[in-house]
């Protein structure tokens, strides 16, 4: 048990590198399918604007869960 203990924290910075790592394909591959949806080309202004209101969303959502979770709402 202690022995994987060990390795688990041993190799945690690698699995956290790679969940952050594919987070953030999956958000990328989630902006181009929706700002596209819109008729967005990824390499047009729109697009960036697009992909900003986004971020905005997801923090928003983000706050709004860590409220939740704090008992606020």
């Amino acid at each position: 048990m202690s022995a994987l203990a060990i390795l688990l924290i041993a190799h945690a910075p690698t699995m956290r590198a790679a969940a952050e790592r594919l987070k953030a394909e999956q958000t990328d591959e989630e902006n181009r399918m929706f700002c596209q949806k819109f008729h967005m080309a990824s390499d047009t202004e729109s697009f960036a604007t697009c992909v900003g209101y986004l971020t905005e969303i997801r923090r928003r959502h983000g706050e709004r869960l860590a409220a939740e979770a704090a008992g606020i709402l």
